[in-house]
C-alpha cells in the first residue's frame, strides 16, 4: 500500500533526480511545442508501476479518478485509457511546481480512498 512516507520518498527521489542531471535549470527543456513522452519512458512508467496498481498504492485509481486528480492540479483532461491519462497527467507536470500540484493531488486522493 502506497502511503505518505512512499508519497514522501517518491518525492524526494524525483528531487534528486532533477538536482544530479540539472533538468531544466537553464531553461533549455522548456519549449513551446508540445513534450515527447518517450524521451521520458523508464521515469513515467516506473511512476506508473508505482502508483497505478491497486496492490502498491492500496486503492484503485479509475479513469474519472485521474480526471478529478488533474482537475485538481489544474489542469483539464478527457476520458482515455488509464495507461494514456497517467501519460498525459505527466506530461502536463513539466516543472516542480506543477509536479508538485499533480503528487500532492494524487496523495489527497489516494488518502482519501484509502
Amino acid at each position: 500500500m502506497l502511503n505518505r512516507e512512499d508519497l514522501d520518498s517518491l518525492r524526494a527521489d524525483f528531487e534528486a533526480f532533477k538536482e544530479k542531471n540539472n533538468l531544466c535549470e537553464d531553461g533549455s527543456c522548456v519549449s513551446g511545442g508540445s513534450i515527447d513522452l518517450k524521451d521520458y519512458p523508464n521515469y513515467t512508467d516506473a511512476l506508473y508501476n508505482i502508483i497505478m496498481p491497486p496492490s502498491k498504492s492500496g486503492v484503485y485509481i479509475s479513469r474519472w479518478d485521474l480526471k478529478e486528480i488533474a482537475e485538481d492540479a489544474g489542469e483539464s483532461m478527457a476520458i482515455h485509457p488509464r495507461r494514456r491519462m497517467f501519460e498525459l497527467l505527466m506530461k502536463y507536470a513539466i516543472d516542480r511546481e506543477r509536479m508538485k500540484l499533480v503528487l500532492d493531488a494524487i496523495e489527497k486522493h489516494i488518502l482519501y480512498k484509502a
